[in-house]
């Protein structure tokens, strides 16, 4: 009869977000804006344009990245330091009651 499956873009991308999920993408989107890579006009107009000068860095400096410096990964509910003792020791003896 013409009439086709709907798409979940179809009603609105927003209608079956919950309050705190709404809040939730609010807060990542302000993030997201107040992280973001600033350009040379934007630290122009922040920082003042007399008294500074550009310091070339000292020969050999390497600086540090992220990536090599970090040993280790995120842990996952698989990673646990706590091992399960084997059976091999005693038992736990429970006494006979009277």
């Amino acid at each position: 009869m013409g009439m086709m499956t709907p798409t979940p873009g179809s009603f609105g991308a927003f209608q079956n977000l919950t309050p705190q999920k709404m809040q939730l993408l609010r807060w990542e989107r302000d993030m997201q804006y107040r992280n973001r890579p600033l350009t040379d006009e934007n630290l122009n107009q922040i920082l003042p344009s007399d008294g500074f000068e550009i310091v070339e860095p000292p020969e050999g400096y390497k600086p540090i990245r992220a990536p090599t410096h970090k040993t280790f990964s995120t842990p996952s509910q698989f990673d646990s330091l706590y091992q399960i003792p084997d059976n091999a020791g005693k038992p736990y003896q429970v006494p006979g009651t009277p």
